[in-house]
């Protein structure tokens, strides 16, 4: 499934309804505030967030971020989170 940033997903909204949640984030602990970090790290630190999704009882999915036209900046691995608040996602990108 691909999402796009202000357009409606009807696969998302079948997932919604499926799972029984009304919420989902899309996150990354990938280059912080767009700074590149070394492979390595990225790896590292996604690691780290999919442990602490599993310590909270989180499904998630893996994924990978691309914005549609900045070839130049590689995808970074991402999770669809289900049933994740807009403020519990502002707290997870702050750690």
């Amino acid at each position: 499934m691909a999402l796009n940033v202000g357009i409606a997903s009807p696969a998302l909204a079948a997932l919604h309804k499926a799972s029984r949640v009304t919420t989902s984030a899309y996150i990354t602990a990938c280059n912080p505030r767009s700074q590149p970090l070394a492979l390595a790290i990225n790896i590292e630190r996604q690691a780290a967030l999919a442990q602490e999704l599993k310590s909270r009882g989180l499904t998630f999915i893996d994924g990978v971020g691309q914005h549609p036209t900045a070839k130049e900046w590689p995808g970074e691995a991402s999770f669809l989170v289900l049933d994740l608040s807009l403020e519990a996602a502002k707290v997870l990108g702050a750690q």
